[in-house]
């Protein structure tokens, strides 16, 4: 059979294409492709906690861009926190869970169900992009609460014991991990300079980190490294060693026009244990709420693109296809 071959975009040359197979991806691809998610709320299971309710937020779509937006009236706590059972912000998750065996082609190893996600056996990766105009920012709003100060977006995932069977429930406080940012500072984005504006990484229900250093796009002189998209990392490391057992999983900001740039990740991190995880359905889901307590917080968060890669690894037995 003869070499595929594939034209060069600025001549007449041709050079050898890459061989199929390999990571899948379509078109003979070695690598996966992102999988890009509707940014219609309608494909979304809706939550809104106590305190995005009372301050009657709203999640819409218009045009290319995702908004979510909470008013700093009526005082009440949007908080997401970590070990004390505060979540009270609005939630937008995947209605059908995650089946990494079924979507990569893959017969499930012999006592493995279709819904189970081995972190050795797949790598998981969720990345929001944030629409940082007019709002300068990923997160911002007026003056009346310090441009959106203390507002954040969570990407990450939501488990369950169960099947939620096209309708998961509002996430219970011990049943979620992902990458996070939030507006530290209380300048306005268009003109402050400070580093220290926005902070983003990692998050879960016992465990954050969320590192200061990095300026987003909107901001005033970001220059070609501001970061414009939240990214989550699930899996890739070996399975846990016992019940109480960690899984490797990480996030925080990037940009995504300029990959050499730094991420602010704050290095590897095994954050989420396995009885949340072991033999749970995972939901994709992205997160809208507050970094404190305080029931002014108000803000918006607008997004123009969501998208999720699955990448199943050779593990300890070989891979079969269906």
């Amino acid at each position: 059979m003869a070499d595929r071959t594939i034209p060069l975009a600025t001549s007449t040359r041709t050079e050898p294409a890459p061989d199929a197979g390999g990571g899948g991806g379509g078109g003979g691809n070695p690598w996966k492709d992102w999988v890009e998610l509707s940014l219609d709320p309608s494909d979304w299971q809706i939550h809104h906690g106590t305190g995005s309710a009372a301050k009657s937020a709203t999640i819409t779509k218009s045009g290319d861009v995702l908004t979510w937006n909470a008013e700093t009236t009526p005082s009440s706590s949007m908080e997401l926190a970590i070990n004390n059972n505060k979540n009270k912000g609005s939630w937008m998750i995947q209605k059908i869970h995650l089946k990494p065996w079924e979507l990569s082609g893959l017969t499930p190893p012999a006592g493995v169900s279709a819904h189970e996600l081995y972190p050795g056996a797949f790598s998981v990766k969720l990345e929001v992009r944030f629409e940082t105009i007019p709002i300068t920012g990923p997160v911002s709003n007026n003056a009346l609460n310090g441009y959106g100060q203390a507002i954040s977006c969570f990407a990450g995932v939501v488990t369950y014991a169960a099947d939620q069977s096209g309708t998961p429930a509002y996430p219970a406080d011990n049943t979620w991990v992902g990458a996070k940012v939030y507006k530290h500072r209380n300048d306005n984005p268009s003109t402050s300079t400070s580093a220290l504006l926005y902070r983003g990484g990692y998050m879960s229900w016992n465990s954050q980190n969320q590192p200061s250093g990095y300026k987003w796009k909107g901001q005033a002189s970001t220059g070609t490294e501001g970061h414009d998209a939240l990214v989550f990392d699930l899996g890739g490391g070996p399975t846990r060693e016992n019940y109480l057992g960690q899984y490797n999983a990480n996030g925080g900001g990037y940009s995504t026009t300029n990959w050499p740039a730094h991420t602010s990740k704050p290095g590897t991190s095994f954050i989420f244990q396995s009885h949340t995880m072991e033999g749970k359905y995972i939901h994709l889901a992205i997160g809208f709420n507050s970094n404190d307590n305080a029931g002014s917080r108000g803000g918006s968060v607008r997004i123009n693109r969501i998208r999720y890669l699955l990448q199943p690894l050779s593990n300890r037995e070989d891979l079969t296809p269906v």
